[in-house]
């Protein structure tokens, strides 16, 4: 149906109003993407120099492309490499997004049943893991999934058709600790105008 074919818009919306809630600093154009993809590719012992062939073995080990349009879009047509972590899915997949990026959840406190096996408590009793929360402004952190990690050493570029989606999943990523994420400036749009102007939009 419209509404997920589009991420929740309805027919009657509109274009969505642009968001700024990211700095300069955390945003990068299509054309400067291109070039990081190029230069990954070539580093990595081959690649396309236009950075939009060969890209998924490479994003393997170097960058990571998050596209975070609803999957019907993505099945459609996207930039070579990418993974598909739909945004409106982003709070339910956090830990598997931590991981795609590299990130490294700290350890958690042993709890007070594993620190004297003589008690007698249920398992049921002792305290969840990763109990710590993000707090960011806008932001709905899940609580099985956004507590803060240790390090994140890949580069994460986020996409989605404008640009609105993907600095919200860039805002909450940095919150957790990704600082090496950053939002592709006008998304999916902005890499048919500046990059493949033969990829359709959708």
């Amino acid at each position: 149906d419209y509404e997920s074919f589009t991420g929740g818009q309805r027919p009657d919306d509109g274009p969505p109003a642009p968001l700024a809630v990211l700095t300069a600093a955390q945003r990068i154009t299509a054309q400067q993407l291109q070039e990081k993809l190029a230069a990954a590719a070539e580093a990595a012992g081959g690649g396309a120099a236009d950075g939009s062939a060969g890209c998924r073995d490479t994003l393997q080990q170097g960058p990571l492309l998050l596209d975070v349009r609803p999957p019907e879009q993505f099945a459609i047509m996207s930039v070579p490499g990418a993974v598909n972590v739909p945004y409106l899915r982003f709070d339910q997949r956090f830990a598997e997004v931590l991981q795609l990026c590299g990130a490294v959840q700290p350890a958690a406190e042993p709890a007070a049943a594993e620190k004297h096996p003589a008690a007698d408590r249920p398992a049921a009793a002792v305290g969840a893991a990763g109990a710590a929360h993000v707090a960011s402004g806008g932001s709905n952190a899940s609580s099985q999934t956004k507590g803060s990690v240790e390090r994140s050493e890949r580069a994460v570029y986020v996409m989605c058709r404008r640009g609105n989606h993907s600095q919200l999943a860039v805002e909450q990523l940095r919150a957790a600790g990704v600082r090496a994420a950053v939002d592709v400036i006008g998304g999916y749009e902005a890499w048919a105008a500046q990059v493949d102007k033969g990829m359709p939009i959708l």
